[in-house]
């Protein structure tokens, strides 16, 4: 089996998921390399190389595919993970919890009132509010939890190792510790 073959199998995976790939070929030629780049390859080397070119060449493109895959799960206002990444962090919960019996705890958390936010004082002030809120529970939340973007102003958190009990509690310092918080306009404080 040749390189372009294996490249032909995998070329729909790749498309889906961006897997970047590499050809590394003893032949060299124009053709060759024209046709490993229409195949999906990113990046081509020729036999003999370097082994230190290639392992940064390698890790190029890994920091790429990271930070096209951040660009994909997260969220631009909040930094927080969006919608697309919920799947994924609920099925490795799931799995660890088949696997481990360890509890985990899901909380939708929606802020009230955040339409009259948007129609009182614009979307650029709501935008500064989904911001700042996502900010807060960012600062507070353990580096285990998993604070996703469910769309407008609806959060999803995702606390591993968690009990329902525990969630409530931390949920309770949450709210407490957000109904505190001024935002504030250029002309002082919103309310």
């Amino acid at each position: 089996t040749t390189g372009h073959e294996i490249m032909s199998l995998l070329k729909d995976r790749m498309k889906k998921r961006y897997i970047p790939t590499i050809i590394v070929s003893s032949d060299s030629s124009r053709q060759t390399r024209i046709d490993s780049y229409r195949m999906g390859a990113v990046d081509f080397i020729a036999k003999p190389f370097d082994m230190e070119e290639l392992i940064v060449r390698i890790e190029n493109q890994l920091e790429r595919k990271k930070m096209l895959d951040e660009m994909m799960m997260v969220d631009e206002l909040t930094g927080a993970f969006n919608r697309k990444y919920l799947p994924f962090a609920f099925g490795r919960q799931l799995s660890e919890f088949s696997r481990l019996r360890q509890p985990f705890s899901v909380a939708m958390i929606d802020l009230d009132h955040f339409k009259q936010i948007n129609d009182s004082y614009g979307h650029a002030v709501g935008d500064q509010v989904l911001s700042g809120f996502a900010n807060f529970l960012q600062k507070r939340l353990r580096a285990t939890d998993i604070l996703i973007r469910y769309g407008g102003e609806e959060f999803v958190l995702i606390f591993p190792g968690t009990t329902g009990a525990e969630a409530a509690a931390i949920l309770e310092r949450l709210v407490t510790g957000f109904s505190q918080v001024q935002f504030e306009s250029q002309s002082g404080p919103l309310w």
